[in-house]
């Protein structure tokens, strides 16, 4: 072969290779670290002290109604519940997060575990079963999705659990919510 063509498939190739390089650390595995519950924001966002330090914790997968936001938008109806099932659970505990990046406002988006009686629980799967949340998954990257998540839903809301006990009228989704939905 031309050293010239041996070149440009040379360069070629070492771009495919960087490409692969970056794939796969888009797809690396979430970081594992425990951490101490501190204090819960809302029903979806938690102060967890963990060995890097203090980190705003956003749970993986749900989205639960929303506190006021002074210019923005009102308290949601349900969020004081929200928040409380929420320090209920993990409030003051040791929990277990996988966290997969960042997400507005600067929280680490993490996949959060608590043990319960020796028992791992995943707390967004059990926010959403007991109805204190909303399925999310949609709003997560498709290989971070969690697809029992909808069917809890659906079951805490045929059963009227949590929110979906409120009337039909106060059952909005937060993104609704925060985009003037109310």
């Amino acid at each position: 072969m031309y050293p010239e063509r041996m070149e440009k498939k040379e360069v070629k190739m070492r771009r495919i290779i960087m490409l692969c390089v970056a794939l796969v650390g888009l797809t690396a595995p979430a970081r594992a670290e425990p951490g101490r519950v501190l204090a819960c924001h809302d029903g979806d966002t938690c102060h967890v002290l963990t060995a890097e330090g203090i980190i705003n914790v956003r749970m993986a997968g749900l989205d639960a109604p929303e506190d006021p936001w002074p210019g923005r938008w009102v308290k949601q109806p349900g969020a004081d519940e929200a928040r409380d099932a929420l320090w209920k659970m993990i409030g003051d505990k040791t929990v277990d997060l996988e966290c997969t990046g960042q997400h507005s406002y600067r929280r680490d988006v993490c996949r959060t575990t608590v043990r319960i009686d020796g028992n791992p629980v995943d707390v967004s799967e059990a926010l959403v079963s007991e109805g204190w949340a909303w399925s999310a998954i949609q709003f997560e990257p498709a290989h971070d999705r969690d697809q029992r998540m909808p069917d809890l839903q659906a079951a805490a809301q045929a059963a009227g659990r949590g929110l979906w006990g409120l009337q039909a009228g106060r059952r909005i989704p937060p993104w609704e919510w925060r985009h003037g939905g109310r």
